[in-house]
């Protein structure tokens, strides 16, 4: 399976029912056979994260939390999950798993 990651849109997508939903239940249900023998990854804000994700901010005016989430998808070279318009300048960075 394709590393992912799912933002705020993609989640809140899946929880409301709304377009998008079946993508993301299809990655949570893929990956449910795995997530109780791994544990929950949480990145820290690393220098060289928070320097990517400095970067996207500045050169496409993103919300904090959007570069970094382009940030993080960068770095483990995985799907960003969204149906945030707000990515749609960088999809020649980074791979984007637009929900419709």
């Amino acid at each position: 399976m394709a590393a992912a990651v799912l933002d705020s849109h993609a989640l809140l997508a899946f929880f409301r029912g709304e377009e998008g939903a079946v993508l993301v239940k299809k990655l949570l249900h893929r990956a449910a056979t795995i997530l109780t023998s791994l544990p929950i990854e949480f990145h820290p804000a690393t220098r060289r994260l928070a320097d990517l994700a400095a970067g996207f901010k500045a050169r496409f005016k993103l919300s904090l939390a959007a570069a970094f989430a382009a940030a993080l998808a960068r770095e483990k070279k995985a799907d960003l999950v969204t149906s945030d318009p707000e990515f749609k300048p960088l999809e020649k960075e980074i791979k984007i798993n637009w929900l419709k």
